[in-house]
């Protein structure tokens, strides 16, 4: 898959409203995308000094599941 600056962009855009989370930490958001038939796969792991947080969201809108793996990391943070 070709990542367009327009879905680079994006993608940084979202992840850097997590950066609340990790003020301690100079963290790095390692980000892959993968198409598989008609559906869009966006995997995010983002390794810390005490844990891994790592999502997977699949939808046939790439920015879709750019948005439900931002969201999913975010709600699991909340909850640490």
């Amino acid at each position: 898959m070709v990542v367009t600056d327009a879905i680079k962009d994006y993608t940084e855009n979202k992840l850097s409203r997590l950066e609340k989370y990790f003020k301690d930490d100079d963290i790095t958001a390692n980000v892959l995308t993968r198409v598989r038939g008609n559906a869009q796969i966006v995997e995010v792991t983002i390794p810390t000094s005490k844990f891994i947080l790592r999502s997977e969201e699949e939808n046939d809108d790439l920015y879709a599941a750019i948005d439900l793996v931002t969201d999913k990391i975010g709600k699991t943070n909340k909850e640490e």
